[in-house]
């Protein structure tokens, strides 16, 4: 492995996770193709073997990454609980 086998899928998923940033959209949402982008690449590169839907649906991939993308910087990462707001936080003009 070398470091553009790392760096593509750091890529992708930065690309990924910003489209997936639109109003109207689960807050979740860039999180779940960030994780979708990684496990592609896990599995390309044979850190996992089998299927990136089962990957993806077992939670198989945090032994690589344990935290929600962007590990929720921009809010009180030390609060406890989930931030679910508005039906699991819809995104909005300026959410950004």
């Amino acid at each position: 492995m070398n470091f553009c086998s790392v760096a593509l899928p750091a890529v992708q998923i930065t690309y990924g996770v910003t489209d997936a940033v639109q109003p109207g959209r689960v807050f979740s949402q860039p999180h779940v193709v960030a994780n979708r982008i990684m496990v592609e690449g896990l599995v390309e590169h044979g850190l996992l073997e089998g299927e990136v839907d089962t990957f993806v649906e077992s939670e198989a991939y945090k032994v690589f990454c344990v935290h929600k993308t962007s590990h929720w910087i921009g809010l009180d990462v030390h609060d406890i609980g989930d931030y679910q707001v508005n039906n699991g936080g819809i995104q909005s003009d300026g959410c950004l």
